[in-house]
């Protein structure tokens, strides 16, 4: 089909709308853990929930990617994309009002933007969309195939990926006996004026330098601030002491109470990696948990369900 200089046009501004859609959805399944954790961080669902919220995002983002590249269904496409951006940008716009200045992570980790500057992204794209609301769909061979697998293409590849983790069956924690810890926090004379032995806690044991450690002290934050539980949570850290204030930038976590232990010390309750997170009643070891294993309904109902 030889095309005139206006449908060449719309058919590079088409290519440009879905190559910005499927970039965005592999950029956020590349840092899949701090979008999920960006979701959660709304409070507005569940962890779970903001876990499948995400691949979810991620594979209607890539379907309408391959869908708009390859122009199957378009007036269909079309309507639905300009929805998707509509809903996006209301949402950006309810962030901008409220000074978020943030990376709305739009494109994951890999290329920071501002609500702002999302939100002018997106005007954008919804412009070139009308630009080209009069371009006529393709006519493939096999159509009907290609739109099938697009769908199951879309749809399987996040979670395979990157299984959310209230899906897989977490081995416990590799180290010690929950009785070997418990009797370690005890004698740890350093963490007597932390209280660590007094009531219900939910104690941290992180690495400033560990990149695990700190998505797991974002997701303790959440968790922490959504159902009251400052008072009740305690950090401990290894590490150089000089590198905390940047652990507490990258994490967005809330300065907790929290010590430092010497390494040897530190590992000798921490187990043989980080972190580890405990849930301690007067200082007894019940639940102990790693960055996957986290378990916001088990510590929600440990502390609020009396």
């Amino acid at each position: 089909m030889k095309l005139n200089s206006k449908s060449f046009l719309f058919l590079l501004i088409r290519i440009l709308i879905g190559t910005v859609f499927i970039v965005s959805a592999v950029f956020k399944i590349i840092s899949i853990d701090t979008f999920e954790l960006y979701i959660f961080s709304l409070q507005w669902f569940t962890f779970n929930i903001a876990a499948v919220l995400a691949r979810l995002i991620i594979s209607v983002e890539l379907l309408l990617g391959i869908l708009l590249i390859t122009n199957i269904r378009y007036r269909v496409i079309w309507k639905i994309t300009v929805i998707l951006l509509g809903a996006f940008s209301l949402f950006l716009f309810y962030q901008v009002i409220r000074g978020e200045e943030e990376n709305c992570h739009c494109f994951g980790e890999m290329l920071r933007l501002s609500p702002l500057e999302s939100l002018l992204k997106n005007i954008l794209l919804i412009g070139m969309l009308f630009l080209i609301k009069k371009e006529h769909p393709f006519h493939l061979k096999y159509q009907s195939n290609i739109f099938l697998f697009a769908i199951v293409f879309s749809f399987t590849l996040p979670p395979v990926i990157s299984r959310p983790d209230f899906l897989i069956n977490w081995e416990k924690p590799g180290g010690y006996t929950l009785e070997t810890i418990s009797a370690r926090i005890q004698d740890t004379r350093d963490l007597d004026t932390l209280k660590v032995g007094e009531n219900k806690k939910l104690l941290c044991m992180f690495s400033v330098t560990c990149e695990y450690c700190i998505h797991a002290a974002n997701k303790i934050s959440l968790i922490s601030n959504k159902y009251d539980l400052s008072n009740n949570t305690i950090y401990i850290f290894t590490g150089d002491e000089n590198l905390l204030n940047t652990f507490w930038e990258e994490s967005n976590s809330e300065k907790f109470k929290y010590g430092f232990l010497p390494m040897k010390q530190f590992f000798s309750i921490a187990g043989p990696s980080v972190p580890s997170i405990y849930l301690l009643e007067n200082g007894k070891v019940v639940k102990q948990y790693n960055y996957r294993s986290i378990d916001e309904k088990e510590i929600k109902d440990f502390f609020v369900s009396e």
